[in-house]
C-alpha cells in the first residue's frame, strides 16, 4: 500500500514538473509573484483534474513532457 502511494505522489510531482517545463504553470499561479507558490505535487493534482477540459495542444504538450520525465526518472524507470 505504501509503495502505491509513493508511486502516485511521484507521478503527480512529475506531472507538475511537466507543467513547469511546458511553461503553463503560470496559469495556476494565484499571485503575481515570480517564484513558485504551489508544490509540484499540488500542481500535478491540478493538472490531473484539468486534463479532461484542457485544449488538445496543451494536453499533448503536457503528456509529451510527462512521458519524457518518466523515461528519465531513475525511480520510475524501474516500474514503467
Amino acid at each position: 500500500m505504501m509503495l502505491t502511494a509513493v508511486i502516485a505522489l511521484s507521478l503527480l510531482a512529475l506531472l507538475g514538473r511537466a507543467g513547469k517545463t511546458a511553461g503553463i504553470d503560470r496559469l495556476l499561479k494565484t499571485r503575481t509573484t515570480t517564484k513558485r507558490t504551489l508544490s509540484f505535487v499540488r500542481q500535478g493534482i491540478r493538472w490531473y483534474e484539468l486534463i479532461p477540459s484542457m485544449p488538445g495542444q496543451r494536453t499533448e504538450l503536457l503528456m509529451h513532457l510527462f512521458q519524457l520525465l518518466i523515461s528519465t526518472d531513475p525511480f520510475l524507470k524501474e516500474f514503467f
